[in-house]
């Protein structure tokens, strides 16, 4: 007896890609020493999952035509394409480029909420409320945190 074929987890290996990214991102954020080993780190921990989540070949309980073909989906990727485009014009042109990251975490938490919509799975909204709030409780920590070139080290809030 032949096993039936398994789907390929290209939603779930998406979200694992994004996730690098952002780690990428907060690794870019450390003082020069530290920056290539942690997005080296990053790079190496997004390789092995994605490897891993491959190799078991995971069904996912939604295929990948019918997310990405679902309009729900559709209208909330363009919407966030489009959000984050605005944002980054805004963001530079008034002033608040240093808030872009935490802007970005909340545009990409509400997309999650399109997931939702298509998908009517809970852990998207879960998703989408935790970006949210991370990112908002981030927004003042840029204008807070100062590392002193000297000492080699973070000091507290200013």
């Amino acid at each position: 007896m032949r096993a039936l074929p398994q789907s390929r987890p290209i939603p779930t290996t998406i979200g694992v890609v994004f996730g690098g990214l952002w780690a990428i991102l907060g690794a870019m954020a450390f003082p020069s020493g530290w920056r290539l080993p942690l997005v080296m780190m990053a790079a190496l921990v997004t390789t092995l999952l994605i490897v891993r989540l491959w190799r078991i070949n995971q069904t996912s309980s939604v295929t990948m035509p019918s997310l990405f073909r679902r309009k729900a989906y559709l209208f909330s990727v363009v919407a966030e394409v489009l959000a984050i485009y605005v944002a980054s014009a805004v963001s530079t042109r008034f002033g608040f480029r240093e808030y872009f990251i935490q802007i970005v975490g909340i545009i990409v938490g509400l997309h999650f909420i399109g997931l939702w919509a298509a998908t009517r799975s809970k852990r998207f909204l879960a998703i989408a409320g935790g970006m949210c709030i991370v990112s908002t409780v981030s927004i003042p920590l840029p204008a807070m945190a100062h590392f002193d070139q000297r000492e080699g080290r973070f000091h507290g809030l200013r």
